[in-house]
């Protein structure tokens, strides 16, 4: 550093600027230079100690998490856990949402049951006995207070959490009161396949009426909202708005008949002979 140092001092030539210049940037240089040398730099490399091993209790590290395998898809139909996939997915919900799908699913509740308090049929989500009227020509009463009749779909009988509401496939209980006498009339599981009933409100009722324990598809509006029977929302888990167009197909029969409370029990038909 000082032989730079020195030799740049003796050629410069009076007091200009350049040389001037000169030297500050050779105080700089030699400046870093002194430091880099003061901070204790060494070219000696210390030796490599290995370590025993760890003593002590092991770590308890949790096994990862199984995630359950659930298909998407039942065919060209939607299970119903891949319709609430695709309805929370960012890619797949334009695909679903507001669209008519078919979700095939067993039926696990209806709301076609006792009321404990009539007055909280719409909290119970129940079927009140103002909504069930003698003369259901009269339809139910504007001061009765009942919900639209519905059922929910989950992928197993088992489940009880991740379901889907269906609802607009009666207008209400008086529909499905009338429905079910007039299928009661028929003689033969054959004659009652045949029996068409339509509501005061011009809708016609699925035959066999949706029961606890069938397996069913359903075609549908899917999403977050449906507005077929007032307004109704479920945005965890969709709803079904069914309309007129609807279609709920039976894959596997339930083991009793659908009925309401108060009614008296169903009829057991039998196929006709032949």
């Amino acid at each position: 550093m000082s032989r730079r140092f020195c030799q740049a001092r003796s050629s410069s030539v009076g007091s200009s600027r350049i040389a001037r210049a000169a030297l500050g940037a050779l105080f700089v240089t030699g400046a870093v230079g002194l430091a880099a040398v003061s901070s204790g730099c060494s070219s000696e490399v210390k030796a490599y100690e290995k370590k025993g091993a760890p003593t002590g209790k092991a770590a308890q590290v949790p096994a990862p998490p199984t995630l359950p395998q659930k298909p998407k898809k039942d065919g060209d139909s939607y299970t119903v856990f891949g319709a609430v996939h695709d309805l929370h997915s960012k890619v797949h919900s334009p695909d679903v949402k507001g669209k008519k799908l078919t979700i095939v699913g067993y039926v696990v509740k209806t709301n076609a049951v006792k009321c404990q308090d009539d007055s909280k049929a719409l909290e119970e989500q129940c079927a009140p006995a103002c909504s069930m009227p003698d003369d259901i020509k009269k339809g139910t009463p504007a001061d009765c207070k009942a919900p639209a009749p519905t059922f929910w779909i989950a992928d197993s009988l088992e489940e009880k959490t991740e379901m889907i509401p269906v609802l607009g496939w009666a207008s209400n209980f008086a529909g499905i009161k009338g429905a079910i006498e007039e299928m009661d009339k028929a003689t033969s599981l054959e004659k009652q396949a045949e029996v068409k009933f339509m509501d005061q409100q011009g809708r016609v009722l699925p035959n066999p009426l949706p029961a606890v324990g069938a397996k069913v598809a359903i075609t549908c509006t899917y999403g977050t909202t449906s507005r077929v029977m007032g307004t109704s929302s479920e945005p965890k888990y969709g709803v079904l708005g069914c309309g007129n167009d609807y279609v709920i197909k039976v894959i596997q029969p339930a083991p009793e008949q659908a009925n309401l409370p108060g009614m008296k029990p169903r009829k057991e038909l039998k196929a006709e002979k032949k």
